[in-house]
């Protein structure tokens, strides 16, 4: 299993360790350590329990952190902080693994319980969880970013919005040959939207670009 994070006591980084521990799976750590804190953090609290079944491999660049989360059965992310969003879990997804998390700030809305992943209360029922991964489908976990995170859903959302904001009764629609509104009366989220709309064939040629790419999990993710 596999830690990725910043080298915090929000993070958890001692707390993957104890809970791969007890399941007696290795775990392998990646972390940035930029600051004083953090610095001190890992030498008085993570360096001490580090050992074969706990590596830490430093910070990683792109390309390595996508072969540690594509590689790992799954990611140990037990934060204890109210966490706005999460990427790490995304990513993680996007590369077909599960997620086990503590159910702090949107993780308990990134991951499904039982299908994309596993919430836990503490380290004791994470390390019970690491023994279930091998129920989750990871095929699963990449079709949940797909549909909910993906660049094309997002582009989705805003054309769905755009065109709502066009079509509001406020705008004149009772004849299509009449004159168009002057642009210059238009809100600025309108102007966005008809030049939006205007460019699908840009915008299909986009999707269909990531569709031919679709095993990389930096398209979903990065």
């Amino acid at each position: 299993v596999a830690f990725l994070g910043r080298m915090s006591p929000d993070k958890g980084p001692h707390r993957a360790i104890d809970a791969a521990r007890r399941a007696g799976v290795p775990l392998v750590l990646g972390a940035k350590i930029w600051s004083a804190a953090e610095h001190r953090f890992f030498e008085t609290t993570v360096r001490p329990l580090l050992g074969p079944d706990a590596v830490y491999i430093g910070e990683l660049d792109r390309q390595a952190k996508l072969r540690l989360l594509g590689g790992a059965a799954g990611l140990l992310n037990p934060i204890r902080w109210p966490e706005p969003f999460g990427l790490v879990m995304i990513e993680a997804m996007a590369c077909g693994t599960p997620v086990l998390s503590f159910p702090e700030g949107a993780a308990s809305e990134i991951v499904e319980d039982g299908h994309t992943g596993f919430l836990c209360a503490d380290e004791s029922a994470m390390s019970a969880a690491i023994g279930r991964i091998g129920e989750l489908d990871r095929t699963a976990c990449r079709g949940a970013v797909e549909t909910r995170f993906s660049a094309n859903r997002m582009v989705n959302d805003y054309l769905a919005f755009y065109r709502e904001t066009i079509d509001r009764p406020s705008r004149s629609t009772t004849d299509d040959t009449g004159p168009r509104p002057n642009p210059s009366h238009c809100t600025e989220h309108q102007i966005a939207a008809d030049r939006l709309a205007a460019r699908p064939s840009i915008l299909s040629s986009r999707h269909g670009q990531r569709s031919a790419r679709r095993g990389k999990p930096s398209d979903l993710a990065g």
